[in-house]
């Protein structure tokens, strides 16, 4: 149908507005625009310059319900369903350069990589489920029972910069940073992340409790890129022995990884760039039998998590596949995957790109790897790192929490 052009109409300002009203994903809503302008359906468009908006009347709300219903009865049958991806989102997620990798990475390994889940608002729905839950109460925890052993490795050095890869909001560790800075030992807090939008979070937050002087942020992806311009350039103008560098890594993440030569490899990154002396300070839950099916229930049926935002940018939705969440015995992981109900095409309209899914098939969106004492010593021997210590907290926390801490050989 032909975009309306009156000078004044009412009007959807944005795609999410659709989305929520009528229960969809906003790459439906996304389709149904390119649809009628394709002369496919009913609705009443309203065109300004560049923009499409959908028009808020009457005619549009049946319109919009009839869609809905005709989606859910063609996600029915075994009939190949044809999707197209909001490539606008999706070069908001990845970066153009990276979204034909990321095409081709679905493509052949039928996995989506968590680490773009927070660009494009993922890190504000973070924030807003860190703040809502007790995520960060075990990190909390656990670094301030081991403050003092850690500060007896780094009381010799005059100053200490902490580099918090994959900080998050920066909450969890804030505590523990303020009381190295009380200390007079802070020289820098160094955020690193590969999403702007989630270190803008941290250093808002970062910056209100320690000042802004002490606070710096860099981009980096640590899963492929190595820690030795980051390092180098905190420690630069000081005396080599006056100056410890202190690497954070909480809340997991090394148990995004799903094997152990993918936990042996960002390490490494990690290492490379470490001097004598510097250090590397680690927490992930601990591995226990009896919890390894047991998962968040912000996951659970739940459209509003960090895993589910790219499935939906690339058209795919609740009535496409099923959940299954499993403990994978080969890879030591837990799982959450989406299994097709039928086979799915998602058209990338832009770049002509094509992802053909079978039915049946799995998607997977999570996966987490927990730690213990024997994973951390094989890690630690891989890698060629030294432990100084391990620590298990399990007495004030719902799940317990293993840390360590180490330095190069």
């Amino acid at each position: 149908m032909p975009a309306q052009t009156k000078q004044y109409v009412e009007y959807y300002k944005k795609q999410v507005e659709v989305a929520r009203e009528f229960g969809v994903t906003e790459a439906t809503v996304h389709n149904w625009i390119k649809a009628s302008e394709q002369g496919n359906n009913n609705l009443k468009i309203y065109a300004n310059g560049k923009r499409r908006y959908i028009i808020n009347d009457a005619h549009n709300k049946s319109e919009m319900t009839r869609l809905k219903e005709k989606g859910r009865k063609h996600a029915s049958n075994t009939n190949e369903m044809i999707v197209y991806a909001d490539e606008e989102r999706l070069n908001r997620m990845f970066g153009e350069k990276n979204l034909g990798h990321f095409v081709n990475y679905l493509s052949i390994h039928k996995k989506i990589p968590i680490k773009y889940g927070y660009f494009d608002g993922g890190a504000a729905l973070w924030d807003s489920y860190y703040k809502n839950t007790d995520y960060g109460v075990a990190d909390k925890d656990t670094l301030a029972k081991t403050f003092d052993m850690i500060l007896s490795q780094i009381e010799r050095y005059k100053y200490v910069n902490i580099i918090d890869l994959g900080p998050g909001n920066s909450l969890s560790a804030l505590d523990f940073v303020k009381k190295v800075q009380d200390s007079k030992k802070l020289l820098k807090y160094h955020l690193a992340d590969i999403s702007v939008d989630m270190i803008n979070i941290a250093k808002k937050n970062a910056t209100k409790a320690l000042g802004e002087e002490v606070v710096s942020c860099g981009i980096i992806d640590f899963e492929t890129q190595s820690l030795q311009d980051v390092l180098f350039d905190l420690k630069k103008g000081y005396e080599y022995n006056e100056v410890c560098n202190l690497i954070l890594f909480l809340g997991g993440n090394i148990g995004i990884g799903t094997s152990l030569e993918d936990q042996v490899r960002i390490l490494s990154n990690i290492k490379d760039g470490m001097n004598y002396g510097d250090l590397l300070y680690a927490s992930c839950a601990y591995d226990k039998e009896s919890i390894r099916t047991i998962f968040p229930l912000s996951r659970v049926d739940s459209r509003d998590n960090n895993e589910m935002l790219i499935i939906y940018a690339l058209g795919i939705e609740d009535a496409h596949f099923k959940r299954e969440f499993k403990y994978n015995e080969v890879t030591k992981c837990r799982e959450l995957n989406l299994v097709l109900k039928y086979p799915v095409t998602i058209r990338f309209e832009k770049t002509g790109a094509v992802i053909k899914l079978d039915g049946n098939e799995t998607i997977n969106v999570y996966n987490h790897r927990r730690d213990n004492f024997e994973l951390i010593s094989e890690k630690m021997k891989l890698t060629g790192m030294e432990l100084k210590f391990m620590y298990l907290n399990d007495t004030a926390t719902k799940l317990p929490e293993i840390s360590y801490l180490a330095s190069v050989v």
